[in-house]
């Protein structure tokens, strides 16, 4: 009976040791096992891109521009001469949200000369208003000056006489100020550049310039040094354009070919504003936003 018992417990544990070495090697099975793919969905094709004319006017339509409202409206304005014989006129057309563009409509019926470039901005209302240098009368000097729109509820608002200038030479870039009113910089004579009566660029030749306003109202301005070499030069104000921070150099080291360049603004509400322009051999997009600057430049590829 000892015996049987000896035997009997012998036995048993025996079967507890083949029970667990055979599920730690049906453990060791599982996890060494691969894991389930998930089912590879395919990639759409991507849909080409076409191209809209919005002008249909080739070799007349110059300085475009697009803004946003605070609605997501898209607006675009240029400058077409093919409907007037003594010069340019302002020509809008917006796009909806269901993608379709407005006809287009000419806003400066009342203005008898335009110089220089169209500037679009939200006003304080959140209205975008169109600014451009021009004169209602070409025979009267005192006409001279910075003309305003503004789109409203029923259309637009008659050319408003924002501040005048001294003549066609002179060419304003405005910013609407958290009061309320519009200041300018402006482009004078051989190439000086100024923002209200304070002097920005230096001795050397400044152009295409670009100004931009962010949320805290603080004023950044950029524009192209004709020095030694080329360099685009960026200055910032906390205070309104009263007193500047030094002009530093973007891009100074790198050979734009200014022929070829074209400034882009961006002015899109809600969003952190910056400046991006193109050149060869490179292409360089500097990021602004609450006061600080950083360049980033890369060599195309063709």
């Amino acid at each position: 009976m000892t015996l049987n018992r000896r035997t009997l417990v012998a036995a048993c544990t025996s079967i507890i040791i083949i029970l667990v070495a055979v599920g730690l090697a049906l453990r060791s099975t599982a996890s060494a096992a691969p894991p389930a793919q998930e089912p590879v969905t395919p990639t759409p094709a991507p849909t080409p891109l076409t191209a809209t004319n919005l002008s249909n006017n080739p070799g007349d339509s110059d300085n475009p521009l697009l803004i946003f409202d605070r609605q997501g409206v898209l607006h675009l304005f240029w400058t077409d001469t093919s409907g007037r014989p003594q010069g340019s006129e302002v020509l809008h057309r917006q796009r909806s949200s269901a993608g379709t563009w407005s006809a287009t409509e000419s806003l400066s019926a009342d203005i008898e000369i335009l110089f220089g470039d169209l500037r679009a901005l939200l006003d304080s209302a959140g209205r975008v208003c169109i600014y451009y240098d021009g004169a209602t009368a070409s025979n009267n000097p005192s006409t001279l000056g910075l003309y305003r729109r503004c789109q409203t509820a029923t259309g637009w608002s008659a050319p408003e006489f924002v501040k005048a200038t001294p003549g066609t030479h002179r060419v304003d870039y405005p910013v609407v100020a958290p009061d309320g009113s519009v200041k300018t910089m402006y482009l004078v004579g051989a190439g000086d550049l100024y923002f209200e009566d304070v002097l920005l660029s230096d001795d050397k030749l400044a152009y295409r310039p670009a100004l931009i306003q962010d949320k805290q109202g603080g004023l950044h301005a950029v524009w192209t040094r004709q020095g030694d070499p080329f360099s685009l030069e960026y200055r910032y104000s906390n205070d309104g354009g009263k007193t500047w921070q030094a002009a530093q150099s973007l891009a100074m080291q790198i050979q734009l070919r200014v022929e070829r360049s074209r400034w882009r603004r961006t002015m899109r509400d809600k969003t952190p504003h910056g400046f991006i322009w193109f050149g060869l051999p490179w292409v360089v997009k500097p990021i602004i936003a609450a006061g600080r600057a950083r360049a980033v430049g890369r060599q195309p590829s063709n």
